[in-house]
Order: C-alpha cells, then sequence, then structure tokens
C-alpha cells in the first residue's frame, strides 16, 4: 500500500513546516510509504522554499510545486492529485485542523471495501471539535451547508462537503480530479458530484477538528463567485 497526502498551501510560511513535522512523525510509526505533495498556489511569501527546507525520514518522500499566479484551492488540490501515484489519495487542509492519526482509520475503512470516497465530518455525533469557528463563521457555515444540500439535491447522508480531509482509491480520484473544472471553494462539491454520478460509494467519517482561525477563506468576500459556481455546477449535473 501506498499513500500520497496532497496539501494545498497560499501564504503558509507560519503553519507549514510544522504541518510537514508532523507528517513526518506520524510515517515513523507505520509500515506503509508516504508521498507528501505539497502545492504552493502562487504565494507570495516563502512557502515552499520551507517546504523544501524541512528535514524529514527516508520513508517519507515530499515534493513542492509552485506556479503562478494564484488560482485557487479546487486548482491546487487538482494539481497536486495529477501529480499523484498512491493506491489511496487524500488531501488535507494546512493548519492541523485534524490530526494525522485519523488517517490510518479512514484507510481502514476504505480497504474494508465500505467505501470508495471516504470525507471527515464535522457534524456525525461522534465527531469532537477541539475549537469552533466564531460565531458568524458558524452562522453563515451552516446558512451554506443547508442551502447547498437542498440546491443541489445532495443525499441526506452527506453532511459536511467542505471539510478539508478527504481520502480515495487513487486511481478514483484521479479520474474525478481530472473532470473537475471549479478552481475555486466549491471544488469538493464538483467532486461529490462527480462520484455520485459515476456512483462510487460515498462515506462520512467521525473526526477531531481545531478551527484555524487564520483561514484564507471568507465566504462573504467570494459571494458573488461561489453564488456563479454553484449555479454552473447545478447545469451541469442536475
Amino acid at each position: 500500500m501506498h499513500l500520497t497526502i496532497v496539501i494545498p498551501a497560499w501564504n503558509e510560511a507560519g503553519k507549514i513546516a510544522d504541518d510537514i513535522r508532523e507528517i513526518a512523525h506520524f510515517v515513523e510509526n507505520i509500515n506503509y510509504p508516504v508521498e507528501l505533495i505539497i502545492v504552493d498556489d502562487g504565494s507570495e511569501d516563502n512557502t515552499s522554499q520551507i517546504a523544501k527546507e524541512v528535514i524529514v525520514p527516508d520513508s517519507l518522500e515530499i515534493r513542492a510545486i509552485k506556479y503562478t499566479p494564484h488560482r485557487g484551492k479546487g486548482y491546487a488540490v487538482r494539481q497536486g492529485i495529477s501529480e499523484s501515484y498512491g493506491d489511496y489519495v487524500m488531501f488535507m487542509d494546512s493548519g492541523r485542523n485534524v490530526p494525522v492519526e485519523f488517517i490510518n482509520s479512514g484507510l481502514e475503512l476504505i480497504e474494508q471495501k465500505k467505501c470508495d470516497v471516504l470525507m471527515g465530518s464535522r457534524y456525525i455525533p461522534e465527531s469532537v471539535i477541539r475549537k469552533r469557528l466564531r460565531w458568524y463563521r458558524r452562522v453563515t457555515s451552516t446558512v451554506f451547508r443547508k442551502f447547498v444540500k437542498w440546491y443541489l439535491n445532495l443525499p441526506a447522508f452527506v453532511t459536511d462537503t467542505q471539510c478539508g480531509f478527504k481520502i480515495f482509491r487513487g486511481n478514483i480520484a484521479r479520474e474525478l480530479f481530472k473532470h473537475g473544472k471549479s478552481d475555486g471553494f466549491v471544488f469538493d462539491l464538483e467532486i461529490i458530484l462527480l462520484a455520485l454520478e459515476k456512483k462510487y460509494r460515498i462515506c462520512e467519517f467521525p473526526i477531531e477538528w481545531t478551527c484555524d482561525r487564520d483561514s484564507r477563506l471568507s465566504l462573504v468576500r467570494s459571494f458573488f463567485s461561489i453564488i456563479s459556481e454553484l449555479r454552473r455546477l447545478k447545469l451541469r449535473f442536475l
């Protein structure tokens, strides 16, 4: 078994070294090889340079991809997954929102052939939230979550489309993202809709999650582009 981890990063010079060190420590305690791909999405700081300088064990293969200009999280994840070759592929956010130990429990579910696409969810009762979003972001997140489930007619079992901790069978990840077109925030929704269209099995699993209050995302600032992308997805899939 071989795992590829993709981390999209935009101006994450203050976090990326800790992200890599946490994964390096994780790799020292498992018995399968890991490929880590850091995708620097047009950062204006030295994110990619720091990523290249972190010392990691030989069992962790690490690559840093950098391009300009900034394109968006969806584009960054798509570039990383297109470069992957793992039997299993996942992407996770910078900032250590979810402890890397949850990778093993996720892989176990996929290896048991229970699902093809596995999504961490903050809204399953068994999930543990260590630090919540600020109140105004909780409000906008709740409104967005309920709206997209209705607007895109998502299945009831999908509770958390935007959690940045998703694991795929490698060939399925590369197939889905090859057909992805969304560069921005709604790329998760596009991948879920593609997976449903192709009848791949999607599951959610509980996680521990800590809010990163240094997030680059603003639903308010991105409102009009998000609405435009949602309309495109509805026309494409429904």
